[in-house]
């Protein structure tokens, strides 16, 4: 059986569609929940109004890291996937395991006001697939000076990275409510890489008598692109009671319009016999060519809002913490790619359309954690979160195949005065969904009908400075 590589990056926890949650250990390891205490240094993203609801200065890193194993059962009929001339109709991914790190500065002002700075990764994904083959015959040739061509082994591949440097300022208004912006640059590139096919008939009518295996050329599209956009986070902290807490963000990115470099490549069959029945305007369909061309490609990412609420209660050494989550992924509608300079058989190519329709999302957390010892603390998180991609579009392009229940533990230790080391884990269960094949199912449809797979599991850890 061929095995395949399937990877996402992630900031210790993965969220729905492409967006991860955030970063610090003891914040991964209540899964996500808390947005009334968390530390100074990660509030800048979860709740910039968190800066100010304690004195002092604050430093923290944080390392994550995940690893994901994978399997898709192709139910497409398309022959080069699984169609009567493969071998075989499931992949299985190898696990990946990736590092992501973020970096947070609090310092303390006079007068109730903190600033701050901080790194991290909001938005990133990462699948690898080799999911086509040339079917059988599709290379039927006596001339030993004929080169097969090579296809490329990683044909459905997306590579996201985001990095969000946000500037932050926080205010402490009356000792029970705080409020805090925080916001900045953000950087990104993205690669995809997919399979796509050209009908030789819907350009020379008499391919249409030509045997299955060569109604469908493959045609590679490479988009390799670096954007800048901008997001800011505005939240709010209130003291209920001195035990009970409540916290609100709204989260805004920007649009991320990528530009940068694509390529497509069509490769030809090749078949003697065939060739020698077919006139000279005809006779290059089996000539066994790739033609290849070189351009540019715009690609907007309409990246969603997010609206978050959470409540806390804290006393002695207790605390729980819960959190609801609303994400306006309806904005990510379609990747509409615009090229320039790409012709293919004569034709100019200026637009790849991939439909994602994303829908709205939510997701709910809850946490809790308990002083073992003075300098000793232990959690533990839950999360249930809504996978925004329908049935219509679902590919292995974006591997969030379905609702993820995420369950985090964790220790948090001071290993002296200022210091203090976090370390957590996290097991996250996905179901498998089953993606139909409908009946006017073809190769212009924009999902991939069949059995999708993910098991995870992430780790996580902070080192954070207290002056």
């Amino acid at each position: 059986m061929r095995k395949i590589l399937l990877f996402m990056y992630a900031g210790g926890l993965l969220a729905s569609g492409f967006e991860l949650s955030g970063t610090g250990s003891r914040e991964l390891q209540l899964g996500g929940s808390d947005l009334v205490n968390a530390s100074m240094w990660t509030a800048p993203f979860w709740n910039p109004a968190l800066m100010a609801k304690d004195s002092g200065n604050q430093i923290g890193v944080s390392l994550n890291t995940i690893g994901l194993r994978g399997m898709y059962a192709m139910n497409t009929g398309i022959l080069g996937y699984d169609g009567g001339y493969r071998l075989q109709d499931t992949v299985l991914s190898k696990k990946y395991i990736s590092p992501v790190a973020g970096l947070g500065i609090v310092r303390d002002m006079e007068n109730g006001w903190k600033v701050g700075f901080m790194e991290f990764t909001p938005f990133g994904l990462g699948s690898k697939w080799n999911l086509y083959e040339f079917p059988a015959g599709y290379y039927d040739t006596n001339d030993s000076t004929f080169e097969k061509p090579d296809f490329p082994e990683d044909n459905w591949q997306s590579d996201l990275k985001t990095y969000a440097l946000y500037a932050s300022l926080a205010y402490n208004i009356n000792g029970k409510l705080k409020i805090g912006v925080s916001g900045g640059p953000l950087l990104g590139s993205v690669k995809l890489s997919k399979v796509s096919f050209v009908d030789p008939a819907s350009f020379n009518p008499d391919a249409s008598e030509l045997p299955i295996q060569y109604r469908l050329l493959p045609v590679t599209t490479d988009i390799d692109a670096n954007a800048m956009g901008f997001g800011a986070n505005l939240g709010l902290s209130y003291d209920i009671t001195p035990c009970l807490f409540m916290g609100a963000v709204f989260r805004y990115y920007s649009t991320l319009d990528f530009s940068g470099d694509a390529s497509m490549a069509l490769y030809l069959p090749k078949n003697d016999e065939i060739a020698q029945h077919l006139d000279s305007q005809s006779v290059f369909l089996m000539s066994g060519q790739v033609m290849e061309q070189e351009g540019t490609v715009d690609a907007p990412f309409k990246l969603p809002y997010e609206f978050a609420l959470g409540l806390g209660y804290k006393k002695a050494k207790l605390g729980v913490y819960a959190s609801f989550t609303y994400t306006k992924w309806s904005r990510f509608r379609n990747i509409i790619a615009s090229f320039d300079n790409i012709t293919l058989m004569q034709d100019t190519i200026e637009r790849d359309t991939i439909r994602e329709n994303f829908n709205d999302t939510y997701k709910f957390a809850a946490g809790m954690e308990y002083a073992i010892s003075p300098v000793m603390n232990m959690r533990m998180g839950f999360y249930f979160d809504k996978s925004p991609i329908p049935d219509t579009t679902l590919t292995p392009l974006i591997p969030d195949i379905n609702n993820k229940i995420g369950i985090n533990m964790g220790i948090g230790r001071k290993v002296s005065e200022n210091i203090g080391v976090f370390i957590g884990g996290e097991y996250i269960y996905t179901p498998k969904r089953e993606v139909n094949r409908q009946n006017n199912y073809s190769y212009e449809k924009d999902y991939m009908p069949g059995t999708y797979r993910l098991s995870a599991m992430a780790g996580n850890l902070s080192i954070v400075y207290t002056f």
